[in-house]
């Protein structure tokens, strides 16, 4: 009888316990992230960038226990496509391929529209704005882009149609900006919120370069919040409610001047 009556109890206690657990679990979520400044970095051992500090202030918001984690491009897209693992990465695109396998936030931010970087005393062509069709069509011009690099699905056919002279490196932008500073190429095309880091690791001054808006490029890329499908349809909803009240607008105001001075 007092076995009995002990079974019975800690089988109350488990049934009373399990939802507890189930919420805790559902509350922990990891956050992996590739080393991308500005958007997201690792200063001082702590997680910033000011895309991956927006997206953290999210999740406390939404009243999550969170840890971050720096891998590479692939094994986050890996971890992620498996769906075995509560896991959240920051800044991606959504294409069709990946909402097959991944849900997404709602818009966390938008991109400024790309432009075209090339040295100050660049020549003809390469004012403070043009069409980039026109850039592309220019036999004069030499455009610098990387193997396998989206620039953004209209972008990338307008390169694909209409560029005459091209140089394809693989690499990665701090060896394109180089090439630019070296003269090998006339100009990239790059989002503005990079401009200053990617120089900065170039060992180039910003005023040694300019730059030129495209009045033909279409806005820049929306970025979400990337999820695994072991993630809960209810954490999404919370996460997204706390990103419209803190709003779209993520911290970068930095907007570099079309000619150096």
């Amino acid at each position: 009888m007092v076995r009995y009556v002990f079974m019975l109890l800690l089988v109350l206690l488990l049934a009373a316990g399990g939802p507890v657990e189930a919420d805790a679990r559902e509350n922990r979520l990891t956050v992996l992230y590739m080393e991308r400044p500005p958007y997201y970095a690792t200063h001082d051992g702590k997680p910033a960038g000011f895309l991956l500090e927006q997206a953290l202030a999210a999740f406390h918001e939404a009243g999550l226990e969170v840890t971050t984690k720096v891998l590479p491009v692939k094994r986050i897209l890996q971890i992620v496509r498996d769906g075995q693992e509560q896991v959240a990465t920051v800044g991606w695109f959504k294409n069709a391929d990946r909402t097959q396998w991944a849900r997404f936030s709602t818009v966390l931010y938008r991109d400024q529209p790309l432009l075209a970087l090339h040295k100050a005393d660049a020549g003809q062509g390469l004012g403070d704005e043009a069409a980039l069709r026109s850039l592309l069509q220019d036999k004069e011009l030499v455009l610098g882009v990387l193997d396998g690099f989206s620039y953004g699905e209209r972008v990338d056919a307008m390169i694909a149609e209409h560029a005459v002279n091209r140089f394809v490196l693989s690499g990665d932008q701090v060896q394109l900006i180089r090439m630019l500073g070296a003269g090998r190429i006339d100009y990239i095309l790059v989002a503005p919120e990079e401009v200053s880091y990617l120089l900065g690791q170039a060992r180039y001054r910003e005023v040694e370069f300019g730059f030129t808006l495209l009045n033909d490029v279409p806005e820049g890329n929306r970025r979400y919040i990337m999820y695994s499908r072991a993630v809960p349809s209810s954490v999404i909803r919370r996460v997204d409610e706390a990103i419209d009240r803190r709003g779209q607008t993520v911290e970068w105001a930095e907007t570099p001047s079309p000619k150096a001075e």
